[in-house]
């Protein structure tokens, strides 16, 4: 009895909290706890790395992409400086102008967002203003006498000309006020601008759908099918026939 309860107080203390039984009996998951997270840190630091990895690596191509280009319409340049045959150097001009015109298009594409990202804001409110007084020039027409009425329709035109400025202004120009800009001399110079670019491609609009209309007619006249002489031939034989 005494070496059996010895044995059991033993076996108790032995897992107690604090204790080197109980030490040892957690070890195994105390060493699993450890090191799951350590693990799970060492992937999540890898993963970030792979992230950045795969970041980098785009932006160096787009950088690749980007200065292909300058590559080859120089390599092209240095190329056409030697002694080339007649067709072999017309081949080599034609793609270096085409190279160089994408380069001007990316260029002006670039200015365009820039100019229209800086002037938005600008231009929107000038537009809602210009808006809110045509609208009030409109209600003033209808309800003003008749010898009122040119001088608010004067000004109802002059608004209607402003926001055409506003909605025409060129995009890759430093936006001009029309409504706040103190130099209007600037202002009317660039307003007659903005008139002969809309009458311009009023006029341009204008004659696409003269051309699409004579070429819808000429597909109506070929759909049409024409008349054969053979036909004519035929219809006089049975008509001599019947006579007989």
């Amino acid at each position: 009895k005494k070496s059996g309860g010895a044995g059991w107080k033993t076996m108790v203390s032995a897992t107690k909290p604090g204790s080197k039984g109980d030490a040892t009996r957690r070890a195994p998951h105390a060493g699993m706890g450890v090191t799951g997270p350590s693990f799970k840190d060492g992937a999540g630091s890898k993963g970030a790395a792979g992230k950045a990895g795969n970041k980098a690596g785009k932006f160096s191509k787009d950088k690749v992409k980007k200065s292909s280009i300058k590559q080859q319409i120089r390599g092209i340049e240095r190329l056409l400086k030697r002694d080339l045959p007649a067709d072999v150097k017309k081949t080599h001009e034609a793609r270096l102008k085409a190279l160089q015109n994408d380069t001007q298009d990316r260029k002006h594409s670039e200015l365009e967002k820039k100019m229209s990202k800086k002037y938005h804001m600008v231009k929107f409110f000038e537009r809602k203003n210009i808006k809110k007084r045509i609208r009030q020039c409109e209600k003033k027409l209808e309800e003003a006498p008749s010898k009122e009425k040119t001088e608010i329709q004067k000004q109802h035109d002059q608004l209607v000309e402003d926001l055409e400025y506003v909605e025409h202004f060129p995009r890759d120009k430093p936006y001009m006020s029309v409504l706040k800009t103190p130099d209007r001399e600037r202002v009317d110079k660039m307003r007659r601008m903005i008139k002969k670019q809309m009458q311009q491609s009023a006029a341009q609009r204008a004659e696409a759908r003269r051309k699409d209309a004579l070429g819808s007619e000429d597909e109506e006249e070929d759909a049409v099918p024409a008349k054969d002489d053979d036909d004519d031939f035929f219809v006089e034989a049975e008509d001599d026939g019947v006579g007989a």
